[in-house]
């Protein structure tokens, strides 16, 4: 768990923040974007090594049943100031499109429901 994140803002200023005053949500945070965040306090609780291990191992397979492998992939282009990610209203439906050689992924093309 996040205790306490830790900023600088444009000012040079250290800001030091609770978990609360983080804003924290999926793919998010009220931090603003002008600030750098430096570094934080977690709260880490301990597990044996054997859960942990059984942890890593079934996100591995996870990971490996919804991504396509071996395959050849295409860059993304985006702005350098750009956030890449869609828009959480918004789907644009085109799992498993085929044009000439190309397919976008059946299996992974950022295209959940939420």
């Amino acid at each position: 768990m996040t205790v306490r994140v830790f900023s600088v803002d444009e000012a040079g200023d250290t800001i030091g923040r609770l978990n609360a005053e983080c804003g924290f949500a999926y793919r998010t945070s009220t931090i603003p974007a002008s600030e750098v965040v430096t570094h934080a306090r977690l709260r880490l609780r301990p597990r044996p090594r054997a859960e942990i291990d059984a942890d890593v191992l079934a996100l591995r397979a996870q990971r490996r049943a919804r991504e396509p492998h071996g395959l050849p992939t295409p860059l993304h282009f985006q702005k350098p100031t750009q956030r890449f990610r869609r828009p959480a209203d918004r789907s644009v439906g085109l799992k498993g499109l085929r044009v000439g050689g190309a397919e976008v992924s059946p299996a992974h093309a950022n295209d959940r429901q939420r």
